[in-house]
């Protein structure tokens, strides 16, 4: 094998500065880069094409590959800045709380520290399109380091064995070869958060990048492409250049195509980008190579590190989300990657010794990395926004298991082995958007705070998601959780609990999901319940589908709270939402009267005992006027939720209406 060394080629810095401003520009929610996310992918892209032609390079000058090289430079070149941003996420969160108010983030720190933030994404059920919302944590953007790092552990390991003899070669093409099409074929079998966040699925990504740099190494061992590539592989790559700027253009995280095999298509055109701009000096790789896009490049790593904890911050004042918060969320990230790069990433990575202001710099940072962890390890979130917040330990404890056996319509009493009948307290199944998560959070702690004379409850709720099916949202954020997380979460996992617990009770609280604008017919038209008989019939078509299911697969009673009214910021304070004063709501109530016909479905005015007192309601239950706070929600689970479920156990019936 004749592969010289591989040669630092500028343009392929200016690619990876074009893929984190791209990053950067969706982080900023800019219309025309909606699809900015695929940046990310980009750079899977880059860094199979890049890490396999140096292990190549590697391999051709010495005859093997050093893996302790290969992973000490991986650490020096990694590391530093990682712990950096640990340390600058824990800071930014004891500065300013309300930047994270709700998850324990020395959790987060833990395991982005371990590179598998990805899993733990996973683990927790949190979505991609959770970046947008309340709870975000500073180390969100992690999950792509994560798979990175997961792959780098394997990699190397790979190329070493399957360059050691030639005939192993083959079956190492083979297997790079299932590596792209196995997942790529798959991907529609799985949850669109899965085929987004879990390693088999973007290592497709790596991959094709690792099928670029061999089919380079091949050209160069031969002299060159054949002819017929040569001609067309420059034009190709400006070709497949402006199809992904098209992509980023007009892709959302809603598009769905992205988590049924498209990040494979993506990393494709971004493979033909480098086969044509890897050694070409001029056109297109010329303008790659000028010194701005450049020096972004350069940094892209550290501007990747730093700027989702930033732009948190910023987003925490008044003025953070317009054009002022903008431009001071840029400045301030490229300040903090510029003087990462120079003054302690790069020194650690040519080891040269960290003197003087560096070295104090970096005992600050790691310094405020270990206050930060002590001080954050046992904070407890203050309002919880989707299940997966609720204290795990507590929702374990008091949740439905297939022993909870009972319905509301029957006994109430289950007969104990030998002798007489005990009593059956309530369980429930409570289902819903992240107001639900909210309440649901206090229920759970206030039946684990007495066990066994509460009730026991699972939470099935998550932000933006109510029972009406399909369609797409005007918020981006918002239409990505309607279609990779809710027809799951709502038509999938909630009748899968229900029949294998058979709750007395499924709960449904949706607050606004429900009443957002809404469009059928690909943006053309929007509607919302107050004026489209559209929605009207298909609300209630979904309201009586879903509760007739929960029925089917074993609820005794399905129970619908009718919700206070949410109060938004509209500039001059918090003023009831949209829905609540243009008849919404209302057209919602309805529905639901209609449906509670069927004798196992029932409502209650939670929203209207609440707001006229006959609830115990404070000052400061909601803190951002929607979401109840954790110690408002075990107030209510204490003092009116689980007393009103013990009551209607006792008396085995639904209600259907005021009790």
């Amino acid at each position: 094998m004749t592969t010289p060394r591989f040669a630092h080629q500028p343009a392929l810095d200016g690619l990876r500065g074009l893929a984190v401003l791209a990053v950067l520009a969706f982080h900023l929610r800019w219309s025309a880069a909606s699809g900015g996310f695929l940046g990310v992918s980009f750079f899977f892209t880059l860094s199979g094409f890049l890490i396999t032609s140096l292990l190549l390079a590697e391999h051709a000058g010495s005859g093997r590959l050093d893996l302790k090289a290969f992973y000490a430079r991986r650490i020096r070149r990694l590391l530093p800045g990682q712990l950096l941003c640990l340390a600058l996420a824990m800071v930014v969160v004891l500065a300013r709380p309300e930047v994270y108010p709700g998850r324990r983030l020395a959790s987060d720190a833990g395991w982005a520290a371990s590179q598998l933030f990805n899993w733990h994404l996973l683990g927790d059920h949190r979505t991609y399109a959770d970046l947008f919302g309340r709870q975000t944590s500073p180390l969100e953007h992690f999950w792509s380091l994560a798979v990175e790092e997961q792959i780098y552990l394997v990699f190397p390991v790979l190329m070493a064995l399957f360059l050691a003899r030639p005939a192993a070669r083959k079956v190492g093409v083979a297997v790079l070869t299932l590596v792209i099409v196995v997942p790529t074929l798959l991907a529609g079998q799985v949850t669109g958060n899965t085929a987004y966040l879990a390693t088999q699925f973007r290592m497709t990504e790596f991959a094709v990048g690792v099928a670029a740099a061999l089919l380079l190494a091949r050209w160069i061992r031969q002299g060159g492409a054949p002819p017929l590539v040569t001609a067309i592989k420059g034009p190709a790559g400006v070709v497949a250049g402006a199809a992904l700027v098209a992509v980023v253009v007009a892709t959302t995280l809603g598009s769905t195509w992205v988590y049924r095999g498209g990040l494979t298509a993506v990393a494709a055109a971004g493979a033909v980008v480098l086969l044509g701009t890897a050694g070409a000096t001029r056109g297109p790789a010329r303008l790659l190579a000028a010194a701005p896009l450049r020096q972004v490049g350069l940094v892209s790593y550290g501007l990747y590190l730093y700027h989702w904890p930033v732009f948190l911050t910023v987003d925490t004042f008044d003025w953070g989300r317009g054009a002022a918060g903008a431009v001071v969320k840029l400045v301030t990230t490229g300040l903090l990657a510029a003087a990462s790069f120079h003054l302690l990433e790069q020194p650690v990575r040519r080891r040269r010794p960290l003197a003087g202001r560096r070295a104090v710099a970096v005992a600050v940072a790691g310094a405020a990395l270990l206050v930060g962890v002590v001080v954050t390890a046992d904070a407890a979130p203050q309002v919880v926004t989707a299940t997966e917040q609720i204290d795990p330990e507590a929702a374990e404890a008091v949740g439905l298991t297939t022993s909870t056996v009972a319905t509301a319509g029957g006994s109430t009493t289950l007969p104990a082995a030998g002798g007489p009948a005990v009593p059956v307290l309530p369980t429930v199944l409570l289902v819903g958007d992240s107001t639900a998560a909210s309440l649901g959070a206090g229920l759970v702690q206030a039946a684990a705070a007495d066990p066994g004379g509460t009730g026991r409850i699972t939470v099935n709720a998550s932000g933006a998601c109510g029972l009406v099916r399909g369609g797409d949202y005007q918020d981006e954020v918002l239409n990505s959780a309607l279609k990779m997380t809710c027809p799951a979460l709502i038509w999938q996992d909630a009748p899968a609990v229900t029949s294998a617990s058979r709750p007395m009770f499924v709960v449904v609280l949706v607050s606004l999901p429900d009443t957002w604008e809404r469009s059928w017919d690909g943006g053309a038209t929007w509607a919302d319940p107050a004026e489209s008989e559209e929605f009207r019939t298909r609300l209630a078509t979904d309201y009586a589908e879903f509760a007739a299911t929960m029925v089917e697969a074993g609820a005794g009673c399905v129970l619908f709270l009718r919700p206070p009214v949410a109060r938004v910021d509209l500039g001059d304070g918090l003023a009831p939402e949209r829905s609540f004063t243009d008849g919404s709501q209302e057209v919602v109530a309805a529905v639901v009267d209609d449906v509670a016909a069927d004798p196992q479905v029932g409502w209650v005015d939670f929203g209207g005992d609440y707001e006229t007192g006959r609830i115990h309601a404070e000052d400061g239950d909601r803190p951002d006027g929607i979401h109840f706070s954790l110690g408002a929600a075990q107030r209510l689970g204490d003092e009116w939720f689980w007393p009103l479920m013990g009551s209607l156990a006792a008396a085995g019936a639904c209600p259907d209406g005021p009790v």
